[in-house]
């Protein structure tokens, strides 16, 4: 708690800062200037108050450093962001690059969750969750991923937006003193959005020239005006597919100067979109903020391989025997890709699993045991054996409901004696029934015995 920054660091190199927290700081609860390959982990960062500051703040060519983990909350009241990195439109100078942002929760906040300034390339926006972001003013704040005004090469991979007063995932190019500046490069993949914007707000959203970008294996589940907003003068330059949709009674795509409400009318007109879904993603539960997929979801195993994609969300692994899910939660599944069906040929790092003709799993899973904790079950089973399998997929439903299933893959390589598996965020007091099946790339065992 000070008057100022929680922390400063100018001209400083190969810090590291562990578990610490910044407290209602009226700057940033975190400010690097000209620093470098500093390192900070699993840091809170609470009520920090300063206006394009607020949880973490770099400037004047802070580079090639790590933010991992932690928690960023309550930034700003009269204006400030979780993460801002400011370049030449706000500090007057260069920009950030190569830093790395991954893990980290960031809600309540009064402007954007992560905002690119002006002139910050090569940075990189993993597994991260951005909710409730509201905007400081009429024209301004408000969205979960703002990259704005020529910050190139952006990976913006494996986050959840969701309960955002504007867009969810925006890259906004302009026109400034010096000229029209685009972004180029912007990569978006494996993104969920949820509930963008109240009165306006795109899901993801590509304004102005954009160059370059390349838009794969998203959800946007509802947004105030379309799903996937895509200016006139960045059409030519965007390339998307493999996404999935929804936004019943609202605008599904604009494209340009056109408004799509049916991904068969956008895809009849456009060569974008060939491979991708307008569906309802069917989500766990979207009052607990649970976007993991069901087990019915047509999310589960239709989305592309990306070669610089390994994990999800949760750092679990991404599945390259069969084709991964769309979104940012990879979940259970034993479908392959049908033979002869299309290849994605829009980028080196983007490309088609073959069919799979893997053998499947003799022996079935012995599950034995299944102990409680209040909200979660731990399973115990004796593996199929040395050599004959990938993994396992789990499935669980309520005994109230036997319909309703959920499923997920543990992707486990061991061999030998007892695998054990937690499985979290369950209702107290309802019973649950499990099973447990081997999978070999993509071909699945029988289905081990039931336990409650």
């Amino acid at each position: 708690q000070t008057g100022e920054q929680g922390l400063l660091l100018q001209d400083a190199t190969r810090i590291i800062v562990k578990n610490a927290r910044f407290y209602q700081n009226t700057g940033s609860g975190v400010r690097l200037i000209r620093s470098t390959l500093n390192q900070f982990l699993d840091n809170t960062y609470l009520e920090n108050l300063r206006e394009f500051g607020g949880g973490i703040r770099l400037e004047e060519g802070s580079n090639n450093n790590s933010f991992i983990g932690g928690t960023i909350t309550g930034i700003g009241f009269g204006g400030g962001n979780g993460v801002f990195l400011c370049g030449d439109v706000v500090c007057n100078s260069v920009g950030n690059d190569e830093n790395v942002f991954r893990g980290l929760r960031v809600s309540n906040v009064h402007d954007s969750c992560f905002y690119l300034d002006k002139d910050n390339d090569s940075n990189i926006l993993d597994r991260n969750s951005c909710s409730r972001s509201y905007r400081r003013s009429e024209s301004s704040g408000g969205n979960g991923i703002h990259i704005a005004l020529g910050s190139d090469y952006t990976v913006v991979s494996n986050n959840l937006v969701y309960n955002v007063e504007r867009h969810g995932i925006s890259v906004r190019a302009g026109n400034e003193s010096q000229g029209f500046i685009a972004n180029r490069g912007t990569k978006i993949y494996h993104n969920t959005v949820y509930n963008a914007g109240t009165a306006s707000g795109n899901g993801i959203n590509i304004q102005a020239g954009n160059q370059d970008t390349l838009i794969r294996n998203n959800i946007v589940h509802t947004a105030a005006a379309a799903a996937l907003n895509v200016d006139p003068e960045s059409v030519s330059e965007t390339d998307t597919n493999y996404n999935l949709y929804y936004n019943p009674g609202r605008t599904l795509i604009t494209w340009g100067d056109a408004s799509f409400t049916q991904l068969s009318s956008f895809t009849s007109s456009y060569k974008f979109e060939k491979n991708s879904i307008q569906a309802d993603p069917l989500f766990s539960s979207i009052g607990g903020a649970n976007f993991s997929l069901q087990i019915k979801s047509p999310a589960i195993n239709t989305g592309t391989v990306i070669s610089s994609v390994t994990t999800d969300y949760l750092g679990s692994a991404r599945l390259k025997a069969w084709n991964p899910d769309m979104g940012a939660l990879e979940s259970s599944v034993w479908l392959p890709r049908e033979e002869g069906s299309s290849s994605d040929s829009a980028s080196s790092e983007v490309n088609t699993v073959p069919y799979c003709a893997a053998v499947a799993p003799v022996k079935v899973p012995d599950l034995f045991q299944v102990t409680t904790a209040y909200s979660e079950a731990t399973l115990y089973f004796v593996p199929s054996g040395r050599g004959e399998f990938t993994g396992y997929i789990i499935e669980y439903w309520s005994v109230a409901d036997p319909n309703d299933r959920h499923g997920f893959l543990h992707a486990s390589n061991q061999t030998d004696g007892v695998e054990q598996v937690t499985i979290k965020y369950l209702k107290p007091g309802v019973e649950y029934r499990f099973r447990v099946q081997a999978v070999n790339s993509c071909q699945p065992s029988n289905w081990s015995s039931e336990l409650a």
